[in-house]
């Protein structure tokens, strides 16, 4: 019967707990890489919400905080003044552009995606085609979403060159 030395044993052990680390790291990475995909798909599952909300006109499928904040060129005070509550996102963006007697189709098409570092915001970057001009306006659109942990809006920004839509025609004139 042969006697182990104590450094060899102790090497034999090292590289096992080593063996075991690797492995632990791994998970670890592999778990925090399913947490970033669940993360963005959450993102962009509520920004096509949003969407079809839009295309619907049924602001209730969009998954607002009641204590929502947005700035959007489309209110009265542009984005100079940020919109405060569910109510408010509602009554002075919503029913003005969306619920207008004979209303007409707006159209999204995204091209992009854009996540920030923490995985709480998306931007969206869109084509969007407002059927509601005269003649039908192309915009170029980026919508940044940010999301509380229940998965719900807390702050929304539309970023748009509204001139399009507001003012057909004005880049012939």
């Amino acid at each position: 019967m042969r006697i182990t030395s104590f450094p060899t044993l102790a090497l034999a052990l090292l590289m096992l707990f080593a063996c075991n680390q690797g492995k632990d790291a791994e998970n670890k990475m592999e778990k925090n890489e399913g947490l970033e995909i669940a993360k963005k798909e959450l993102l962009i599952s509520t920004v096509e919400t949003y969407i079809k909300g839009i295309k619907e006109r049924d602001f209730s499928i969009i998954p607002y905080a009641e204590k929502v904040t947005m700035r959007t060129p489309f209110t009265k005070n542009g984005t100079k003044i940020q919109l405060k509550g569910k109510e408010a996102l509602f009554n002075e963006w919503w029913k003005p552009l969306l619920l207008t007697p004979n209303a007409k189709e707006v159209v999204f098409k995204v091209t992009d995606y854009y996540f920030n570092e923490s995985l709480t915001s998306i931007v969206v970057e869109s084509v969007v085609t407002d059927y509601n001009a005269e003649p039908p306006a192309i915009v170029y659109v980026a919508e940044r979403f940010t999301l509380n942990e229940a998965g719900e809006i807390i702050d929304q920004i539309n970023h748009i060159d509204v001139r399009d839509v507001l003012t057909p025609g004005w880049s012939e004139k």
